[in-house]
């Protein structure tokens, strides 16, 4: 199994020579992928990269990764990364899974 922890866009700088080398890519494709995210299941692990080729994953997690670090959507990858889970992005959406709390006094 590959180790695809290389792929995630840790600090400014990976971000941004992720963005140079990739600035073609994100402007092409992000929408596109904010609404594939999006339309995952909420609150579910999915494998992700089941159709996608290795010599992909780079773009494919980094993309992901700049979606989530523009808060486009909320994401959270498995300890592997071999999964991702769409996480709440809206208040209605965190209501659904955890309720309405009090308000305050």
């Amino acid at each position: 199994m590959e180790d695809l922890r290389k792929y995630v866009l840790y600090s400014k700088e990976q971000e941004d020579a992720f963005r140079n080398k990739y600035a073609n890519v994100i402007a092409a494709r992000r929408r596109v992928y904010v609404n594939w995210l999006r339309g995952l299941p909420l609150r579910e692990w999915v494998d992700y990269l089941v159709q996608v080729s290795p010599r992909d994953y780079e773009a494919v997690i980094g993309l992901i990764c700049i979606c989530h670090q523009e808060r486009l959507v909320s994401i959270t990858f498995s300890r592997d990364y071999h999964q991702i889970r769409r996480d709440p992005d809206t208040p209605e959406e965190f209501e659904s899974i955890f309720g309405k709390y009090a308000e305050k006094e």
